[in-house]
């Protein structure tokens, strides 16, 4: 895996495709305390990009990937699964509960955010 960033900025999401082959989405962020942890226990690698000193890459090193095969899988990809097993009728009665809850919550005119994130404001 690599990854690239813009020196001109301290952090942007990006696609990447992880081991297998799955689009996923993370946040880079461009000289962090994580970035020179993840440099210092050589989990990573960073270098200028090729044609464009102004970016960086951060490549997955063999030990990096080593520890990514033990890690956890993220909590979305857990509640994906846990929500396939799910026969259909549980499904649906699922669903009729969270938009119960979104509700009963004065959520309903929200916009969705994806999961872990803050919300953006409508108020500009």
């Amino acid at each position: 895996m690599t990854w690239s960033a813009s020196s001109s900025c301290s952090a942007f999401r990006t696609d990447v495709a992880d081991h297998s082959g799955q689009r996923i989405k993370v946040l880079v962020v461009d000289d962090s305390v994580v970035v020179r942890r993840l440099v210092e226990q050589k989990l990573v690698v960073r270098r200028e990009a090729a044609g464009d000193r102004r970016r960086r890459e951060l490549q997955v090193t063999p030990a990096g990937r080593r520890v990514l095969a033990r890690a956890p899988l993220p909590g979305q990809l857990r509640l994906i699964g846990g929500l396939r097993s799910l026969p259909l009728k549980d499904l649906r009665r699922l669903a009729r509960l969270l938009d119960r809850l979104v509700h009963g919550m004065g959520a309903a005119g929200e916009p969705a955010t994806m999961l872990f994130e803050p919300a953006r404001s409508s108020h500009r």
